[in-house]
Parts: structure tokens; sequence; C-alpha cells
């Protein structure tokens, strides 16, 4: 059994979700599955809703294929766990204790369908998760341009959230809490939010400059206690991709830009020329510095525009993902497959966020291009 299946199969809502028992024989109503967290560290799914008790619980719900590799994963030393409402895997063997509690578990092996888990295998379910991938092209383009623009919202809110529960709501740490997440890349965000939770901006920034020995010594520190407890992620990386080497990358970023300068304009467009004139002297790959204003500076800019409650900034900060290129990976190459075009960031992140908040959760009647063909 593979954990992505499991993940699968939860997102695709595969179980009879109004008749489930925990291994514990209890009762429990799957109110809402969650959000997939694929761009962060920390659990599976945020924002589930379950029911047991006479309790509704609101929170995370992580997936194993066994209970036991809770710990073998290492999370009960992660505080990031500490609101996992449910613990969901293929085969219990092990009860979990976390944060003085024994997690509610259920097993998902009685309900797995052999021929529906053979076809994943075989990899014919890679694109089963658009459902109207067949009928997308029958409606006005506008439905679907119209959702992209709703959900890309969606998907810069929720980051600024993210940051902003870490660090606070000062401009300058969600923008420090940004850059420190931006350079762990997908696969090893974990220690570096590691960084973010124990080493805030204030500790090591003196009258708006990088103490850089101060940083290095303390982030290397709590880097070394992080890996005893966890493993850096290496697969698929190019050694340029590698932990130590983003490590060094984000040291030379956050001692070559000025938080205080950026955070301290009035108008966008001295914020998006700070931005530019940073992005010409920083010594990243065109690559990195495009995910620096995909994944750094759209958001800080959106978190910008949110606190001043200003639309005109906020769709000049959509404008600014519309300048750069398209990303590709395996979700924007399913919707290169169905012939939807991307051309620029706007596009890809729209689409990334409408394939994981609404395809694979399959909220077709919360999106408007389901609604549309629901109606058609």
């Amino acid at each position: 059994m593979e954990e992505k299946y499991l993940h699968l199969i939860w997102e695709m809502k595969r179980l009879p979700s109004n008749d489930l028992l925990t291994v514990d024989g209890v009762r429990i109503e799957i109110l809402s599955f969650g959000i997939r967290n694929d761009d962060l560290a920390g659990p599976d799914f945020f924002y589930a809703k379950v029911r047991y008790d006479g309790i509704t619980h609101f929170g995370m719900i992580e997936i194993h294929v066994k209970s036991s590799d809770w710990y073998r994963h290492r999370h009960q030393f992660d505080r990031r766990y500490d609101n996992v409402i449910l613990h969901v895997v293929h085969e219990y063997d092990k009860p979990i204790i976390q944060s003085g509690y024994e997690l509610p578990t259920i097993e998902l092996n009685p309900f797995i369908d052999a021929e529906h888990y053979l076809k994943f295998k075989q990899g014919r379910l890679n694109s089963l998760t658009i459902l109207c991938r067949n009928q997308i092209h029958s409606i006005p383009s506008i439905y679907l341009e119209s959702m992209k623009s709703r959900v890309l919202i969606e998907k810069l809110t929720k980051k600024v959230e993210y940051v902003s529960n870490i660090v606070g709501s000062d401009p300058k740490d969600i923008l420090y809490g940004l850059l420190t997440l931006s350079f762990g890349t997908g696969k090893n965000k974990n220690g570096f939010e590691r960084i973010l939770q124990h080493l805030p901006r204030q500790k090591v920034y003196d009258n708006g400059q990088l103490s850089k020995h101060i940083y290095v010594f303390q982030a290397e520190a709590i880097l070394n206690e992080y890996k005893k407890t966890s493993e850096w992620n290496y697969k698929g990386l190019r050694p340029k991709g590698n932990p130590e080497v983003r490590f060094k990358q984000l040291v030379n970023t956050l001692e070559s830009i000025d938080l205080d300068l950026i955070s301290g304009h009035s108008s966008f467009s001295l914020f998006e020329k700070e931005i530019q004139k940073f992005l010409n002297i920083v010594e990243l790959t065109s690559f990195m510095k495009d995910q620096l204003i995909i994944n750094v500076f759209a958001p800080y800019l959106w978190s910008v525009g949110m606190h001043r409650d200003n639309e005109d900034f906020k769709q000049n900060t959509l404008d600014l993902l519309s300048k750069v290129k398209a990303e590709n990976n395996k979700i924007t190459r399913k919707w290169k497959n169905q012939d939807i075009e991307l051309k620029t960031a706007y596009d890809s992140q729209a689409l990334l966020g409408l394939y994981r908040y609404y395809c694979s959760a399959k909220k077709c009647l919360s999106c408007q291009v389901g609604l549309k063909l629901s109606n058609s």
C-alpha cells in the first residue's frame, strides 16, 4: 500500500463517510475532509471537521500506511501535529499519543477497492481528479477564467494567513517569513519552518541589517536539532536544490535584502521598483528569482493590499504574477493535457489552487465551471 493512494481516496471521498467507526468502535462523522496540504510542511489536510463523542472538532488530518509511522516520522516532536483531530491509516498497529491524549484513528483497509488500487498502481488514475476534463471546452471560457481569479485570491490569502499565524502581522515579519519558507521548497519546508518558529526576525536583525554570524550560528543549531528527529528529503532534487545549498542561498538573500526599505513604501510602483532592484543584484538563478516573485513578493504585496483594504493594490499584485512565466510541474501538466493554456504564473498558480482546493476534493458544485456544466 502507498500513502499517496490513501491521500487520493481521501480526497475523492471513496469511503462511507456517514458510517465510520474508529478502531475503538466509536462512531465518527466526517463533516469536511479538509484541503490537501501540498504547499506547506505539516499535516496532510487542513481545515477538516469531524464529529465524534457528540462533539464537533475542527483541525487537521494526518494519513499514514501504518499508525506507527507517526512515531517513525517523528511527529511526536513536532508541535504542528498537536492540532491533528483524526489519524487515518491503512493498518492500525499501534495507538498514538499526542499532547497527552490518544488520537482517534480510523482504518481504511476495509474500504480499499482492489480494482481501483490496481488502476492507481498502473498509473491509470493520474487525470481522474479533473472530473470535467471531457466537458470543460463545451462551455464559454469566461467560467474558467472567473474561477481562476477567485481561486488565486483564495490561494494568496491562505498563504498569508499561514505565515501570519507563525510570525504575526508586522509587514517585515511576514516578508521575512515568506522568504524563509520559500527556500525550503515543497520537499524540505519542515526544517526551514523550524528556523522561522524559533528564530524570529527581531533576534537576528540590528537596525534593519542581518547579523549574519549570529543568524547562521543559531539557524544551524536549530537545523542540527531538527535533523536528530527528521530527515532531509533529497529524492527528486538536483544538487543545487539540496537543502544545504538552499540554506546558503537563504542566508545570502536575507543579507542582501533590505526589509525596512521594501516594506516602507507607500505605492505599489515603488514596491515593485524596489523588488526589481533587489532581484537584479541577488545571486540566484532566473528560476529562483521567478520563484521569489511567485512565492514571496506576490503573497507579501497581497498582504499589504489586504491590510490597507486597497483593491487597486490587490489587482496590481495579480498583474505582477502575469509578468512571470508559468510553472511546469505534474499538476500544471494535467491542465496542459486537457488543452488548457498556461502562459504566466497567474495561470499556473490559479490552476494549481483549482486542482488542489476543488478538483481533488470533488467540490464541483462549489466551482463555477462545475456549476455551469451541471446546469447545461
